[in-house]
């Protein structure tokens, strides 16, 4: 009896270590502390602070890139509400900033990128909540 449960034994941590997965892929951390979402080429990050919203891009090693080239457009919807709100994004040199003072403890940010690199237009949803 204590040979076969040994047997068992031995066989469940050999099953075990055979489903484990080597591979998998790495977490990547944001930045500036934000909120990080990967598009084919960039990395995107948003961070909120106090009703300001900053937009980073990085390239895939997480250097910041330019603006130049690209077109952001951003949206805000608020919890239960029927439509959505734009807001205006100011391009600075690494980044794109915007005001966005909410009384919702929680809002969605809709970011529609169009990325010189690929030539196409992609659209990221961040659920944003502010700090108070």
């Amino acid at each position: 009896m204590k040979i076969l449960l040994a047997i068992l034994f031995c066989a469940s941590l050999a099953f075990a270590h055979e489903w484990h997965y080597h591979d998998k892929p790495a977490q990547i951390k944001a930045p500036k502390g934000g909120l990080i979402k990967t598009l084919e080429e960039t990395h995107v990050e948003v961070l909120e602070d106090n009703g300001q919203v900053y937009v980073y891009l990085y390239d895939k090693t997480l250097k910041p890139k330019s603006v130049k080239g690209f077109k952001l457009t951003a949206k805000t919807k608020l919890p239960r509400a029927d439509k959505e709100q734009s807001l205006e994004l100011k391009a600075q040199e690494k980044s794109y900033k915007a005001n966005f003072k909410s009384k919702a403890h929680r809002y969605t940010l809709i970011l529609t990128i169009f990325d010189p690199a690929t030539g196409h237009t992609d659209t990221l949803n961040y659920i944003i909540e502010p700090k108070r």
